[in-house]
């Protein structure tokens, strides 16, 4: 049987893997500047201030929140209420799950402009 959702999915896909794989290599080599570890997949720990945290997410112009990250544009998560919700606060701390992290998926929007959105979105929340 026919499936148009997933025929459109696979052509868009198709149609857009030059650009995806150009436009990540270019990012990934921008990344390299962090050292060779680093890669598209950023976690961060803020301080564990809940209201500010969500000014950060709120003020992001380009990164937007997600439940799962990947894709090909710049997404964030909040572990502790989306992919270890299920853990008590002790489990999730005894791994590295603090109540002030957050993880990044950087897609393909040109690299400059993601620090940029990410340093004024530290400025509103944050006055840094």
């Amino acid at each position: 049987m026919y499936n148009f959702k997933k025929t459109k999915l696979i052509m868009i896909t198709v149609n857009s893997i030059e650009l995806k794989v150009n436009l990540r290599k270019n990012n990934n080599e921008k990344s390299d500047q962090f050292g060779k570890y680093y890669g598209p997949m950023l976690s961060v720990i803020f301080p564990e201030d809940r209201e500010k945290m969500n000014k950060f997410m709120r003020s992001m112009k380009l990164c937007h929140y997600a439940m799962t990250l990947g894709g090909y544009r710049t997404t964030m998560s909040y572990p502790p209420m989306s992919s270890h919700s299920d853990l008590t606060r002790e489990e999730r701390y005894a791994m590295g799950i603090t109540d002030g992290l957050l993880r990044f998926s950087c897609g393909i929007e040109d690299t400059d402009d993601l620090v940029a959105d990410f340093k004024r979105a530290l400025e509103e929340a944050y006055g840094a």
